[in-house]
């Protein structure tokens, strides 16, 4: 249509309507944009349940006592079974290293930490856990 160089009179509507549309600069993106303006409204509502519900968690998590208490066994059990190497006086540990405690095998115990973790708690805080 940007080539068209004959009378626009002959055209029709649906072509008259391209060779107008064909001059706007940066159509596309013009175009996502208001389509974005339009659903930002739609957008934001469904994005606010979903933040509401992270915050929640959140300020159950921080506010959990019980999961303060499992992580600092995780950090004493960690600094023991790393106990004479650099790992071993450990101040804290990064979430991620979650992850492993599971696939933590001891050498003098046959056992998952993880089973020496949940022995360990039932006798530290023999009351079961709770989100709170």
């Amino acid at each position: 249509m940007r080539n068209f160089d004959g009378d626009v009179e002959m055209l029709g509507n649906c072509e008259k309507f391209f060779l107008a549309m064909a001059d706007i600069p940066n159509l596309a993106r013009r175009l996502e944009l208001h389509i974005f303006k339009q659903n930002f409204t739609t957008i934001c509502s469904e994005l606010e349940g979903s933040m509401s519900l992270v915050e929640q968690a959140s300020s159950v998590l921080r506010n959990s006592t019980n999961l303060k208490t499992v992580l600092e066994i995780v950090l004493a059990l960690g600094n023991y079974l790393n106990g004479g190497t650099r790992q071993g006086a450990a101040y804290g540990f990064k979430p991620a290293t979650l992850e492993k405690v599971g696939k933590c095998h001891s050498r003098l115990v046959a056992r998952h930490l993880t089973t020496l973790l949940c022995c360990t708690d039932s006798c530290v805080a023999p009351k079961p856990l709770t989100t709170r």
